[in-house]
This record gives structure tokens, sequence and C-alpha cells, in this order.
């Protein structure tokens, strides 16, 4: 599918999950985004993840956490160049959106300049 789609979610939830860097070392995620980046070198790689905005209690994926993660990636060799996007889920499913949190969250993301989608 080279060069047939618009973007591609290197790693999957890399922020909660670590199943690749627990078997592979600790900078799988990054090397998986620049294989990829060099397979496909003009489209988008996003960083997929759940609970970034839409739940303040879950402290693993908060925005300055999601943030470390992306910069990690940003700064492995064979990365520069590469377009990168903030991909955001937003499973709702547990009560009411504290509204202030997300958007706090969101202008902490946008300040990296990088497009956000809502992902899932």
């Amino acid at each position: 599918y080279i060069g047939q789609v618009i973007a591609w979610d290197g790693v999957n939830e890399n922020v909660h999950r670590h199943f690749y860097e627990d078997k592979f070392g600790e900078n799988a995620s990054a090397e998986y985004y620049s294989k990829a980046y060099h397979l496909d070198p003009k489209t988008t790689m996003f960083m997929n993840e759940f609970n970034t905005i839409e739940y303040s209690g879950d402290q693993v994926a908060n925005p300055a956490n999601y943030l470390r993660k992306l910069k990690e990636i940003q700064q492995f060799p064979g990365t520069a160049g590469m377009p990168m996007a903030i991909g955001l889920q937003c499973h709702f499913a547990r009560g009411i959106p504290n509204l202030a949190y997300m958007r706090s969250g969101l202008d902490l993301l946008g300040a990296t300049g990088l497009p956000i989608w809502l992902t899932e």
C-alpha cells in the first residue's frame, strides 16, 4: 500500500502498552516508525492513543506523557523529517467529560503544530 494511503498508525496504543518494547527492546516502537517512514516517506505517521484527553484520571497517557513518547519517536535516528500527527481516540464512556481537562490537553498537544485527528 505504499503511496496509496494518507496515514499509517505506526504502533497502536504505545503509551499504554509496551508489547514491542518488552519483546524487542526499549526503542522498538521508534524503530518501527523509522522503518515505516523509510518505506513510505510521504505518508503521515500517527501516534494513536486512548485516554489522552477523554479521561483525566488516567495518568499513563495524559497529554504530557503522550508528548514525551512522541518526542522519543521524533528524536530516534532515521526519523528526521518524518511527517507525524497526533491521533486521539475518543471513547467517552466514563460519565461526563471534563471539558477543562480536554481543552488544556488539546492546547498542549496543539502547541506542537502537528495535525490532531480523532482516530477512533
